[in-house]
């Protein structure tokens, strides 16, 4: 047998070939890896699976997956659930640490499955409580039953089920098996095209599905036409007999797969949006994956034919553990009270870095509506102000709460390689990382030392460093509202020029570099980029942010800097100033001569 990473046949020498095996701690076969001797790179890692009370399963981690949707798979799901629920006191909590209620209150609107699959009703709860699972979906480019003020009405006495997409027939389907009543569906227990419903149930989303029963997420469905039940068994894996004289012994499977978490993240439902703070505040969720089914909580990562993450809190990936690892680290907090662990992390500085961290994964996910840039993580913001209490707050995406780190927070840009573009209609200020579209990066001072360009180690408090003042509601003549960010700083006039070169070469988008001249014709020495490629003014205004040394001998300190253009059009023009661009200054001395005054930021 052939295997490799395409799936393609090619010709190997078998005695050039050598396997290791890699075993748990149980010192139970996981997989092989194939190496090529001759140059001792890896050439393949072979996944070995064996039935349930076969002979090889003694010796084998791995089980074969069930067929999408079987009473067998049910059934996994149930034990999962439950064990959850006696053995994972941590998922009996919120993020907050606060105790959930094992009936909580419905949400606002929810689905009724009891008679399906004749038909659903969607029912206003009025405050009653009960368990109900909800849905984390793509909806996608097709039309989708929805509820709307014509149809809101008629949804509480009917919703024929032949209307409903795959995706939702399937969750209501599995809802029932699991002896729930209610099921949660955005597109059906939020009034779609009403805003005044919409803003309301948004700032919910929180609680919706942190307070689930179970949330199901429709992982490898890229619209609603694809469902549940995607995988199917076994999928490419080659079935060997464990005896072949036998075959009553059961069967053993040998083939190639990707890691649980990168299935699940690299799948349709996690480039969207909206399904972060979903993934984040769900405490149990049942991901229906392209390949096989993935329980994930707090505690637990595992799919259905025992491949785990043993760590989830580990994870490359945003998810609740971690962020409640954080949170939990920063107030003192222990999740478990019979956990002997010592979390580390008690530093104001890593809510910024995860914050920071989230954002860079959320701006790489895609939007329907690009006017949802903000309203998809504002109920995580909210419940993210609530629990760290004053000072701490959100204004258009960012956090603020400790002078120098909200400050970093200003300092974003579009991630290396990537482009950023400003959309038609302005959604956000300018200072806002959500004024753009694109991959963003974060100047993350504290903890990315990925990029010895950005990274410095040492803050000096400087009399020329930037001082936010505060954030207020703004509305220049003929411009929508926004809000505005008041400063006390010091501006550098300049005048600019493209440049085609880097002196850290791979850390910048060469196309967006800029060349900044005084007007006496001076060239100040820096490293300094345009936000976006058709807003590049001849004439900017350096905002010099902070200064940091990169060590204890550096003689050499650099000033963090934002670059703005003048508002046009604004009656308070000279003080009131747009950004376009982000960097640092090497020679300080052109910030030390200027001299302080108030402006703002749109």
């Amino acid at each position: 047998m052939i295997f490799t990473e395409t799936h393609e046949k090619i010709s190997i020498d078998t005695e050039a070939l050598l396997a290791y095996r890699c075993e748990d701690l149980n010192e139970k076969v996981e997989s092989v890896w194939i190496y090529d001797t001759s140059t001792r790179d890896p050439l393949v890692k072979v996944y070995c699976h064996a039935s349930e009370g076969s002979y090889a399963s003694q010796h084998l981690v791995y089980r074969p997956i069930s067929p999408p949707g079987s009473e067998m798979a049910i059934s996994r799901i149930k034990c999962w659930i439950q064990g959850c629920i006696d053995n994972h006191p941590e998922c009996l909590l919120a993020i907050s640490g606060t105790a959930l209620d094992n009936t909580p209150v419905l949400p606002t609107r929810i689905l009724d499955v009891r008679d399906y699959p004749s038909s659903l009703r969607l029912v206003i709860s009025d405050g009653r409580k009960a368990k109900y699972v909800a849905l984390s979906h793509c909806w996608g480019g097709k039309p989708q039953l929805r509820t709307t003020k014509e149809t809101l009405v008629n949804h509480q006495k009917h919703i024929s089920c032949g209307e409903l997409s795959e995706t939702i027939r399937n969750a209501a389907w599995v809802t029932k098996k699991l002896d729930v009543c209610y099921l949660w569906v955005d597109c059906l227990c939020i009034i779609q095209e009403d805003e005044d419903d919409f803003d309301r149930e948004s700032r919910r989303m929180a609680s919706v599905y942190e307070n689930s029963y179970v949330t199901i997420a429709a992982t490898g469905a890229r619209d609603g036409s694809g469902g549940l039940f995607l995988r199917s068994p076994q999928g490419t894996y080659v079935e060997v007999p464990c005896d072949a004289e036998d075959p009553k012994l059961g069967f053993m499977y040998f083939g190639l797969q990707k890691k649980p978490e990168e299935t699940i993240f690299e799948a349709p439902l996690n480039r969207r949006g909206w399904v972060l703070q979903e993934h984040l505040f769900a405490r149990r969720t049942l991901h229906f994956a392209p390949n096989q089914l993935y329980w994930e909580c707090y505690k637990t990562f595992v799919g259905e034919d025992n491949t785990e993450v043993t760590n989830v809190a580990d994870m490359a990936f945003p998810n609740r553990a971690f962020l409640c690892y954080v949170l939990d680290g920063l107030r003192g907090f222990h999740r478990n009270p019979k956990s002997e662990e010592n979390n580390e992390m008690n530093n104001v500085a890593d809510i910024y870095s995860i914050w920071a961290h989230l954002i860079r994964y959320y701006s790489t996910r895609g939007l329907t509506d690009p006017n949802d840039k903000l309203p998809a993580i504002l109920s995580l913001s909210l419940e993210l102000e609530r629990i760290l209490g004053h000072p701490f707050h959100f204004n258009e995406g960012l956090l603020f709460g400790s002078p120098y780190f909200e400050l970093q927070g200003l300092l974003w840009r579009a991630e290396w390689g990537a482009s950023l573009q400003r959309p038609a209609h302005r959604r956000a200020p300018s200072w806002s990382w959500a004024s753009v579209d694109g991959a963003i990066d974060f100047v993350d001072l504290v903890h990315d030392n990925r990029s010895s360009y950005w990274f410095v180690d040492l803050w000096h408090p400087c009399k020329n460093d930037l001082k936010v003042l505060g954030v207020r509601a703004h509305q220049a003549p003929g411009m929508p509202s926004c809000k505005a960010l008041l400063l006390n700083g010091t501006t550098l006039e300049c005048f600019t020029t493209r440049c085609v070169t880097s002196r850290h070469d791979g850390q910048h988008n060469n196309n967006q570099l800029a060349c900044v001249y005084t007007e006496k014709g001076d060239c100040i020495d820096g490293e300094l980029e345009y936000d976006v490629a058709d807003d590049r003014p001849d004439r900017v205004w350096l905002v010099p942010i902070f200064v940091r040394w990169r060590s204890e001998e550096a003689s050499s300190p650099v000033y963090y800097c934002l670059m703005a253009k003048k508002a046009v059009d604004h009656p308070f023009k000279d003080r009131v100033f747009e950004r376009v661009g982000v960097g640092m200054i090497f020679d300080v001395k052109w910030v030390f001569r200027c001299e302080r005054g108030f402006l703002v930021l749109v």
